[in-house]
């Protein structure tokens, strides 16, 4: 699961706005906050309450550490009980004398995904995301290419897993991942969602070692058919539905 950053700076005043934002529950039952160059609604059903957290600038000690954590200040926002996440990272930094070597991940994924959403790709393989995690992604299922308010974005349904196990409603996530249109912010989405078709948690920690090497073995070819047949299941049939987690997405604005 990602993992929780403490609060200590703002990137900006525009997303510092977040702070003072008024909700109010709109007919069709999504929640909507307005500020100050940020806008953003979300479904009722993820939790009518969301924390904000301001996060410090931590670069990276040196270059041979591992980039835990390492990340310009930048903003983070939790949803109600979902554990659902927003993240708005700024994709320069005046102070900072060298941008690329003080936060390589960020630096990194703000090129590979302006590539990305300039070519389109139909099916991914190696979708660039944040928070960064020493995981790989062996799925990436219902991709689709979205606009919201002033940018776009490529949302997926992924699990990020360290080492291979079942795909289950405990680790399936719906991800966005954007830039702004003046590629001043990346936007990342993580939200849970879940399918009736998945278990509700992997058992692979219960199996023998024999079942599971076997299992590790043959894991693309596993990961390739969860894919597949996890592409087979309506947008619908998903909670939340991924038409509700998609007008989020659209209704984002970053200025």
């Amino acid at each position: 699961m990602l993992r929780n950053l403490t609060a200590l700076a703002v990137p900006t005043a525009a997303i510092a706005a977040l702070l003072s934002s008024n909700a109010c529950a709109a007919a069709d039952s999504m929640v909507n906050f307005n500020s100050k160059g940020v806008s953003f609604s979300y479904p009722m059903s993820m939790g009518g309450k969301f924390s904000s957290k301001k996060v410090p600038a931590f670069p990276l000690p040196s270059p041979d550490e591992k980039p835990d954590d390492v990340a310009p200040a930048h903003w983070e926002i939790t949803f109600g009980t979902s554990n659902g996440h927003i993240y708005v990272y700024p994709t320069s930094d005046a102070k900072v004398k060298n941008f690329k070597a003080a936060y390589p991940t960020n630096a990194t994924a703000t090129k590979d995904l302006a590539t990305l959403l300039k070519i389109k790709t139909a099916a991914p393989k190696n979708i660039p995301y944040l928070p960064w995690q020493d995981a790989s992604t062996p799925i990436n299922s219902h991709v689709k290419y979205l606009k919201f308010k002033n940018g776009s974005g490529v949302r997926y349904l992924a699990t990020y897993q360290i080492e291979p196990e079942v795909v289950s409603n405990d680790g399936l996530v719906y991800s966005m991942q954007g830039l702004s249109t003046d590629v001043k912010f990346y936007v990342s989405a993580l939200i849970p969602v879940k399918s009736k078709t998945l278990p509700e948690k992997s058992d692979a920690s219960s199996w023998k070692k024999e079942k599971y090497d076997a299992f590790s073995k043959d894991f693309a070819q596993y990961s390739k058919t969860e894919e597949a047949k996890l592409n087979k299941v309506a947008d619908n049939a998903f909670t939340p539905p991924l038409a509700d987690l998609d007008k989020l997405i659209e209704s984002i604005s970053v200025q």
